[in-house]
């Protein structure tokens, strides 16, 4: 008893001082909510979404932007004098329909840069981004860049980020397409990215989880990703099945794939994760079968955890995606289900919905319906993509520093650096592949690229005598795709 008391103060104490980088959030119709000093007060912001959206304040809590992956406003609610054209995919009716489309990432070691995510759900697919300077505009931010391609695969509407275990840098999660032609041997892909100082790594894939759908089994691929506050366990929406996965900050690995089948067959919208990690909360969606369901991550058998703690009775109206609030409550949007635009405002889609005590097992996390008001404002579906900006250091780790000891390989061909430590020459070893050509870079500790090597050879020696004793990242390039990160010491 004693132990899991000084657990949960361990738990409050540092969520009562965390940073505020949550503190506002701006989503649906001109919505707007702020978090502060255990209230809650409501303003009308310039914002009109569907699903995505994305806010980001300071360590204060003062607001600094938000956006709909197509316009980017200020504090003061006006548009950026850049901030419009961004490309996001599923528009109609001037709002997207992606479930987790926009996200906002600082830029690692910068005070003033930020990354807007934005998915694609059109020619060309795959995930753009922009990027926002809030020392433009006297303070207020604006774009210095806009629409940049990251990636042109069919990415899902699924989109998640998750701080590095060493507390600087950040993953950026997606997940493929699946192959709904495929054969036995085809599965599910994450894409992951690595946002550093110095730029944007990958994109590197695992495949992890499930055989991909056969045609006859239907796969929408929206629905929300989540993860929890330790950035080490990926709740993933499918369909009509969970999928829980181990994952690995320092790495970026994917492990322990664990599906939960225990649900009825009906579309799966809606996720979040308990404060504590021990609860994870799924809804469905839909007019007529709107439900909402509690699993307990730490019984025995997670399948038979399911608690229904409610079944929506609101003609016309749906449960939308959830939130974790930064005063440890789980936040859930219910909506006027059918077409877009449509002039329901009433007192569903004008208040939110709240999981009081997350924490707990089912009745004793207090759900409570339409309790926190919107104003004269309206959800449509979708609250912020919130990532936890508060995460830091995975203390204790092999990464707990600012030096990356990640190694990423792609699903087919494992490459291996020898010897490591080296002194005046290594070589990349790969048993699948003789006499290939490729490109190298070694990046030293304070992120400045030191060496860069054209037409290496696999299985060849390399000289790398000019550089100095210590630490690097490598990274190899074959035919300008990224093959491999290494990290690297030098005597």
């Amino acid at each position: 008893m004693f132990k899991l008391f000084f657990i949960n103060l361990i738990f409050i104490t540092e969520f009562a001082f965390s940073q505020k980088y949550t503190s506002n959030w701006v989503f649906g119709d001109s919505a707007g909510l702020v978090f502060e000093d255990g209230t809650i007060s409501n303003f009308k912001s310039s914002i009109y979404d569907g699903e995505p959206s994305a806010t980001i304040s300071d360590s204060l809590g003062n607001l600094l932007f938000y956006t709909n992956g197509q316009s980017v406003w200020n504090a003061n609610n006006a548009l950026m004098p850049n901030g419009t054209e961004l490309q996001i995919g599923l528009v109609a009716d001037f709002i997207s329909s992606e479930t987790q489309g926009v996200l906002i990432a600082p830029k690692p070691n910068s005070n003033n840069l930020y990354y807007i995510f934005q998915l694609q759900d059109n020619d060309p697919y795959g995930i753009k981004y922009s990027i926002v300077d809030m020392l433009l505009d006297g303070g207020k931010g604006d774009l210095i860049e806009k629409n940049i391609v990251l990636y042109e695969n069919d990415i899902t509407e699924k989109m998640q980020l998750v701080q590095h275990g060493n507390g600087r840098d950040w993953w950026l999660i997606c997940h493929e397409w699946p192959n709904l032609t495929a054969t036995e041997d085809s599965t599910y892909i994450f894409t992951s990215f690595l946002i550093t100082n110095t730029g944007i790594l990958g994109p590197y894939k695992q495949t992890l989880g499930p055989k991909a759908y056969l045609p006859e089994i239907p796969y929408f691929g929206w629905g929300e990703m989540t993860i929890n506050q330790s950035g080490n366990k990926i709740i993933y929406l499918r369909q009509d099945k969970i999928d829980i996965y181990d994952f690995n900050r320092c790495t970026g690995i994917f492990e322990n794939w664990l599906e939960i089948t225990n649900l009825p067959h009906l579309m799966h919208y809606g996720c979040s994760v308990s404060p504590d990690g021990t609860k994870i909360y799924v809804s469905t969606v839909g007019d007529d079968e709107s439900l909402l369901f509690q699993f307990s991550l730490t019984a025995e058998n997670v399948d038979s955890s399911r608690q229904l703690i409610f079944e929506n009775t609101y003609n016309n109206y749906a449960i939308g995606q959830h939130e974790l609030g930064p005063d440890g409550k789980i936040y859930i949007a219910m909506y006027a289900y059918g077409e877009f635009p449509n002039d329901n405002f009433t007192s569903k889609n004008q208040n939110l919905c709240v999981i009081n005590y997350p924490n707990e097992i089912y009745p004793l996390c207090n759900f409570d319906t339409n309790t926190i008001s919107l104003g004269e404002r309206r959800v449509i579906g979708g609250l912020p993509n919130m990532p936890n900006y508060n995460l830091g250091a995975l203390i204790g780790s092999e990464c707990d520093t600012l030096l990356s000891s990640i190694k990423l390989i792609d699903n087919i061909d494992e490459f291996l650096v020898s010897p490591n430590p080296a002194y005046d020459e290594i070589t990349i070893r790969n048993q699948n592949l003789q006499g290939l050509f490729f490109d190298i870079s070694f990046i030293n500790s304070t992120g400045v690229q030191s060496l860069f090597l054209k037409n290496a050879q696999i299985n060849k020696s390399i000289d790398i005598s000019e550089l100095s004793p210590g630490i690097y990242f490598i990274t190899l390039y074959i035919d300008n795709n990224l093959m491999m990160i290494d990290k690297l010491i030098i005597q």
